[in-house]
């Protein structure tokens, strides 16, 4: 599986505040195993578009979500942001069951 990003990610994500260093180390330790991530799919009831959301932490223990588009055997990155605090408690208690 390869991972494409879109072209301007870091510029979007710069405008939002999401560094995209921290989107990087979160993909990349999911990627090599290092760190495991939560995977949901999620549908635009309106457009019916799917979408991967995969929620991790980057190396600095920050919380993501990561959106991705899944392109036959690969995923396409096109948007990051950071949990809010009701959704970093969700993913918590999510890890808190994974067993390493």
């Amino acid at each position: 599986m390869a991972i494409e990003w879109y072209w301007a990610l870091a510029q979007m994500l710069a405008k939002t505040g999401v560094d995209i260093n921290e989107v990087f180390d979160m993909v990349n330790a999911w990627q090599t195993g290092k760190r495991r991530v939560r995977l949901e799919l999620a549908t635009d009831t309106a457009t019916g578009l799917r979408t991967f959301v995969i929620s991790g932490r980057a190396d600095n223990g920050r919380a993501l979500a990561v959106y991705a588009r899944h392109t036959g055997r690969d995923i396409y990155i096109f948007d990051a942001t950071y949990l809010t605090t009701e959704q970093i408690a969700d993913f918590a208690l999510w890890e808190a069951t994974q067993n390493d």
